[in-house]
């Protein structure tokens, strides 16, 4: 299908049919992103199930999906656009030993802005917390302290100061960050709290243990 004929199929699908994610090719998970684009910014109106999914989902493995600017809102940053997008993003964040930014899990696929920001900060986030969390096993006081100095700057980073105008992450991971210095959070082992927290280990694949 040419550009034009995407625009045109994305613009009348409110919902998203079976018809139109087998000719498009769609990923899972940009097909969702694009049935709620077209539920939401084209004719608003409750998203149905798409039982399409199922079937058509697992016959597709390449992501061959091409779409305008005019067709998704300026808070979708899409796939060819990440790399760039998270290289914004990292300025003026401390980023940790190893750090390696094209390993954020889910940095190639189409994203809401806030939903990459959250997996960048929240990448850089948990790694320093799992250097802080070995050194401090290890008596390596130099690494404890660089990994709270990094994370102290946490309210100062660009990307967070953007995503608090649209939700609570930021204050979450700024909390945690300042309860570094004591290790704990409300009586608990800071660790475990920020696994689950922030989803170190579950959504960004980043180990807190040793």
């Amino acid at each position: 299908m040419t550009r034009t004929e995407i625009d045109a199929t994305l613009a009348a699908a409110n919902p998203l049919t079976d018809q139109t994610a087998a000719a498009l090719e769609l990923h899972d998970a940009e097909a969702e992103l694009i049935e709620r684009i077209a539920a939401t910014s084209v004719r608003p109106r409750p998203l149905r199930p798409a039982p399409w999914r199922s079937r058509v989902m697992p016959r597709r493995r390449r992501v061959t999906l091409v779409v305008t600017a005019t067709a998704m809102p300026p808070s979708v940053v899409k796939t060819a656009d990440s790399g760039e997008t998270i290289r914004l993003m990292l300025k003026g964040i401390p980023l940790p030993p190893g750090f390696d930014a094209a390993r954020i899990r889910g940095a190639r696929l189409v994203h809401d802005r806030y939903q990459l920001g959250a997996a960048v900060s929240g990448t850089v986030a948990c790694m320093w917390i799992a250097d802080w969390s070995r050194a401090r096993a290890d008596g390596d006081t130099a690494m404890v302290r660089r990994a709270i100095a990094a994370m102290a700057s946490a309210p100062r980073w660009p990307i967070l100061r953007q995503m608090a105008r649209s939700g609570a992450w930021p204050q979450v991971l700024i909390g945690y960050a300042q309860a570094m210095p004591r290790g704990t959070w409300y009586g608990r082992p800071l660790t475990a709290d920020v696994n689950s927290g922030l989803g170190c280990g579950p959504q960004w694949g980043v180990s807190l243990e040793r």
